[in-house]
C-alpha cells in the first residue's frame, strides 16, 4: 500500500465555520485536513478520497479516511438531501456528491400474494453511515455539508420556489494545522456475535479477495463500471459465482434502453470466499457464516435480504463497511455495485449495494433499484412511505398543466392531461395520477413501468433517463488527432488531417459534425477531415468537432448530454513572419512568432546564385517566440524563413 495511505496529515479540531442546524453540523475536519494534506504534493497525481461519514441524531463525523489513485467520475447531475460541497477559495464550486439521507432505509421487495408488484419497508436508524468519495484537487480550499429541505405539496402545486439548501456547516482548510500519524486505514472490526449465529471468527476471508473481469468494453475512467460481489459462497464456488454474475449482469445489460449500449459497461466481480455457503434464515433457525452476513426475514418480511446495519447488526462494519473497503482496494472508481447471495430462494433488496439472489426472478428487483441507483428514478406506486422528502424525480411531478410537464415532449397532443386510468391510453405516456408514495396529487408518465411494477419495461420517459445518466458519466470522444485543444498550423497548400475515436452504441453510430469560424463544412459527418489550409483565413481559425447521439430515445436534454465538443485554433500564413536577428556578441540571435510553428529556417552563403539550405539546428520555444541562437563563422550567411 502506498505510504501516502498509511500515512496521512490529519488532527481532530473543533468544528469551524457556521451552522444553522446544531442537530447536523458536528462534522471531523479530519477529511479537510487530509484534502490539505494532498495540496502540498511535489507531484501531482489524480486520486479519490474516501471518506466515511457517521450520522447520528444530533451530529455527523468523519470515522475513516483514506486515499488511493485513481479518477473520479463526476456527474452533471446530483439529487439527495445530503450534499458535501469542495470549494476553491472564490467560492467556485469543485465537485459536488449528494446522497438521500442515509438515517432513512427504504428497501424494497417483490409482494409474495402478488407477483410482480412491489412492496417497501421504510426504517429509521439512530445512527447511519455513508461513504463519500471525494476528488483529489489542488484547489480545494473548504468543505462545505449542506441539507436540501423537502418542498411540501402546496408549494409544489403554487410553483413556489424551491427553499435554499440549509448550510450544516463549514470547514476552512487554511485554518487546519495537520501533522503526520501512521494509522491503519480501513481496520478489521471485531463484532459482537450475533443472536442466534455462533460467535464470529475474525472477519478474513478464508482466501484474499479477487477482482475478476468479465467484460471489458474500455478503460475504467470512460465507462459505466459494474461490480458484483460475492455472499456466501465458499471457495470452491467461484465459478458458481462467475456464472450467476454473468447472468445476472446479463439480464440488467440486456434490459432495454441499456440494451442499445451494454458495450458502455464494463463488467467486473469481486470474489470473497465465506466459511459456509447460502444466507441466513432466521424464521427457519438457519445460520450461516458469511462474509458480509446477509440475512433474509430483515424487520420481519421474509424476502427482504439485507446486510448490516439491519435488525439483526447495527454495525455498519458488519456488512455496508467491508463493501466500500473491498470496492476501495479493488476498483475506487465503479459506478454501480450489486451483492450476489448464494442463496436459491427469492429475495433482494435496494440501498448500498442492491442485493440479489440466485432465484431467476432475482435479478427484476435488482433492474428496478438499478433505475434507483443509476437514474435517480422515483417509485411510481402509491404505497404511503411517510415523511419521505417530497422532491420530484425525473418520472414523477405534482404539475398538470401541460406545457409545464417535463415530459410534455413525449405526450401526443390528443392524450388528455390528467390522463384516464383507462384501457385506451394504458400504452400511451401521459399523466397518470399515483406515484411517489402518493395516491393523489402526484404524477407518472405511463400506467405501467418497471419504476411501478416488476417484469414490465421501463417507461420511454424513464428509459430516457437512464440514457441521459449513462452519458453523463462518459465522454464521447475518446481520442483526438491532433490533441484536443492544440494549436496547428497551416502552411502550403497540403491538407491537414484530424481525426476523431469516437465512443458508438451497439444499436448505432454517433453523428459527428466539422465547423470551421463557426460555419458548418458542408458533407463533412465522419470521424475524420482532412482540411484544406485554401479555404482558411489569413491568421486564426477555429476548427470544432461536435459529436452527438440523436436517439430517438431521448427527446429533451437542455443541457446537452448526449453531445460532445473539441476545438483546435488552426494558423493560416499566407506569408512567412517576419525574422528578427540580434547581435549579442559573439551569438547572433534570431527569433520569430511561435504561431508560426510550420516555417523552416533556412541559411545561404550567397543570394546569387541562391543556394538554401535548411538550418540543421532546431530553435527553441521562449514563450511566443521561437530562438535559434548562431555562432558566427567569419563569412557572410543569409537566412530566410519559408513557407513549405
Amino acid at each position: 500500500m502506498r505510504e501516502d495511505v498509511e500515512r496521512n496529515a490529519m488532527k481532530l479540531l473543533p468544528t469551524v465555520g457556521p451552522c444553522m442546524d446544531r442537530a447536523w453540523c458536528a462534522v471531523s475536519v479530519l477529511a479537510v485536513a487530509l484534502l490539505l494534506a494532498a495540496r502540498g504534493r511535489a507531484a501531482p497525481e489524480e486520486f479519490i478520497w474516501f471518506l466515511q461519514l457517521r450520522f447520528q441524531s444530533n451530529s455527523a463525523a468523519v470515522v475513516q479516511a483514506g486515499s488511493v489513485p485513481g479518477h473520479l467520475k463526476t456527474a452533471r447531475r446530483t439529487r439527495g438531501e445530503i450534499q458535501l460541497d469542495l470549494l476553491a477559495d472564490d467560492g467556485q464550486l469543485l465537485w459536488r456528491q449528494a446522497v438521500p439521507d442515509p438515517r432513512i432505509l427504504r428497501l424494497e421487495y417483490d409482494d409474495p400474494e402478488r407477483p410482480g408488484v412491489l412492496c417497501q419497508k421504510v426504517v429509521r436508524l439512530a445512527e447511519a453511515q455513508v461513504v463519500f468519495r471525494v476528488p483529489g484537487h489542488a484547489q480545494g480550499r473548504r468543505l462545505a455539508a449542506y441539507r436540501s429541505p423537502p418542498r411540501a405539496l402546496a408549494e409544489f402545486a403554487a410553483a413556489v420556489p424551491r427553499p435554499q439548501r440549509e448550510l450544516l456547516c463549514v470547514v476552512e482548510l487554511d485554518q487546519v494545522q495537520t501533522h503526520d500519524r501512521a494509522q491503519r486505514l480501513w481496520p478489521r472490526s471485531d463484532p459482537a456475535p450475533r443472536s442466534g449465529a455462533a460467535p464470529a471468527l475474525d472477519d478474513a476471508p478464508l482466501e484474499a479477495p479477487r477482482l475478476l473481469t468479465l467484460v471489458t468494453n474500455g478503460p475504467s475512467t470512460n465507462r459505466v463500471n459494474l461490480v458484483f460481489l460475492a455472499e456466501g459462497f465458499r471457495s470452491t464456488e467461484e465459478g458458481l459465482f462467475t456464472n450467476a454474475l454473468a447472468r445476472t449482469a446479463h439480464s440488467i445489460l440486456a434490459t432495454a434502453p441499456l440494451a442499445d449500449y451494454s458495450n458502455y459497461f464494463n463488467v467486473y466481480g469481486i470474489f470473497v470466499a465465506s466459511v459456509d455457503s447460502g444466507s441466513d434464515h432466521p424464521s427457519q433457525g438457519l445460520y450461516r457464516d458469511t462474509y458480509f452476513n446477509s440475512t433474509y426475514d430483515s424487520w420481519g418480511q421474509a424476502r427482504l435480504v439485507t446486510i448490516p446495519p439491519n435488525d439483526t447488526s447495527s454495525h455498519y462494519e458488519d456488512g455496508a463497511g467491508k463493501v466500500d473497503r473491498l470496492l476501495r482496494t479493488f476498483l475506487p472508481d465503479y459506478d454501480l455495485a450489486v451483492l450476489i447471495v448464494n442463496d436459491s430462494d427469492y429475495g433482494g433488496s435496494g440501498g448500498f449495494p442492491i442485493v440479489t439472489t440466485l432465484h431467476p426472478a432475482a435479478p427484476e428487483v435488482a433492474i428496478h433499484e438499478i433505475g434507483h441507483a443509476h437514474a435517480q428514478l422515483g417509485d411510481e406506486y402509491e404505497a404511503p412511505f411517510p415523511d419521505y422528502p417530497d422532491t420530484e424525480e425525473p418520472n414523477t411531478t405534482t404539475q398538470t398543466n401541460r406545457l409545464l410537464v417535463k415530459w410534455n415532449a413525449w405526450i401526443l397532443p390528443v392524450t388528455p392531461v390528467p390522463t384516464p386510468a383507462t384501457p385506451a391510453y394504458f400504452d400511451v405516456v401521459g399523466l397518470f395520477e399515483g406515484a411517489h408514495y402518493h395516491e393523489f396529487g402526484w404524477f407518472r408518465p405511463k400506467y405501467r413501468c418497471k419504476m411501478r411494477t416488476l417484469y414490465d419495461p421501463f417507461c420511454e420517459v424513464c428509459g430516457e433517463a437512464l440514457v441521459k445518466s449513462t452519458y453523463e458519466l462518459l465522454h464521447l470522444i475518446e481520442e483526438a488527432s491532433p490533441s484536443a485543444g492544440a494549436s496547428v498550423p497551416a502552411v502550403g497548400t497540403a491538407p491537414i488531417p484530424f481525426t476523431v475515436r469516437t465512443l458508438a452504441p451497439r444499436a448505432g453510430d454517433l453523428e459527428v459534425q466539422w465547423y470551421t469560424n463557426g460555419i458548418l463544412v458542408a458533407g463533412a459527418t465522419g470521424p475524420a477531415l482532412s482540411l484544406l489550409p485554401t479555404g482558411l483565413l489569413e491568421g486564426s481559425n477555429s476548427l470544432a468537432a461536435v459529436v452527438h447521439d440523436a436517439t430517438s430515445r431521448v427527446r429533451t436534454d437542455p443541457e446537452g448530454i448526449l453531445s460532445e465538443r473539441i476545438s483546435w485554433t488552426v494558423w493560416r500564413y499566407n506569408d512567412p513572419p517576419a525574422l528578427t536577428i540580434a547581435h549579442t556578441p559573439p551569438m547572433l540571435i534570431l527569433s520569430w512568432p511561435a504561431s508560426y510553428s510550420g516555417v523552416e529556417l533556412e541559411e545561404s552563403p550567397s543570394l546569387a546564385p541562391p543556394a538554401w539550405a535548411a538550418v540543421p539546428a532546431a530553435p527553441i520555444r521562449q514563450g511566443d517566440r521561437y530562438v535559434l541562437t548562431a555562432e558566427p563563422i567569419g563569412t557572410t550567411r543569409y537566412f530566410r524563413l519559408r513557407i513549405p
